[in-house]
């Protein structure tokens, strides 16, 4: 599949049962294009690079993450895990579009592309400390109430902030001093690509 340079899913409308035919999904459009995007076979080939001394996710993640924010919508239409799969076979980190609705479900998925779940590591306190390119997955917590909470959340960490089908320089839990719960979501893996 290729992206065309000029594509965006900036409001481009979509079903709920989105098929693996990517509506909408393109690559940057941004002013000269992306700098690690090769148009002559719409793939990320190598991503930014990690200069923040991030513990560790391979340049193709970085690379997601990034498409994540520059396609993000100005406001969450509550498809979080579409985006973040486009993004994911965007960068080349996928070769499939990932199956699976619910996003607290997207574990199985992550670990079969290469990512593992470091939240055990003991190293994150809270989102925040997620190193840029990972994968941060959310499950409901008792009290959450709005439509979406029954498929959790899932969102990219990236340089100034998390990317789904929204960017918000804000974690879906909140400020980091709210740690790993809040807002109606607790952080139920953090998947990293080494």
């Amino acid at each position: 599949m290729v992206f065309s340079e000029g594509n965006s899913a900036k409001g481009q409308k979509s079903g709920p049962n989105e098929s693996s035919s990517n509506k909408g999904m393109g690559s940057s459009s941004s002013k000269g294009g992306n700098p690690w995007h090769d148009p002559t076979n719409g793939r990320f080939t190598s991503g930014p690079q990690n200069g923040d001394g991030d513990k560790s996710t391979d340049l193709a993640a970085i690379a997601a993450a990034e498409y994540a924010q520059q396609h993000a919508l100005e406001k969450s239409e509550g498809k979080c895990y579409t985006y973040v799969k486009r993004a994911l076979l965007a960068a080349g980190v996928a070769s499939h579009y990932l199956t699976g609705a619910a996003a607290k479900d997207a574990g199985q998925e992550l670990e079969g592309l290469g990512c593992r779940n470091d939240l055990k590591s003991g190293d994150f306190k809270s989102p925040y400390d997620a190193p840029v390119g990972s994968i941060i997955v959310y499950a409901p917590t008792a009290d959450a109430h709005d439509p979406g909470a029954k498929y959790g959340h899932i969102e990219f960490r990236t340089h100034g902030g998390f990317a789904s089908d929204y960017y918000s320089h804000n974690a879906r839990t909140g400020p980091a001093s709210n740690g790993m719960t809040g807002r109606g979501r607790t952080v139920i893996g953090i998947y990293v690509r080494h």
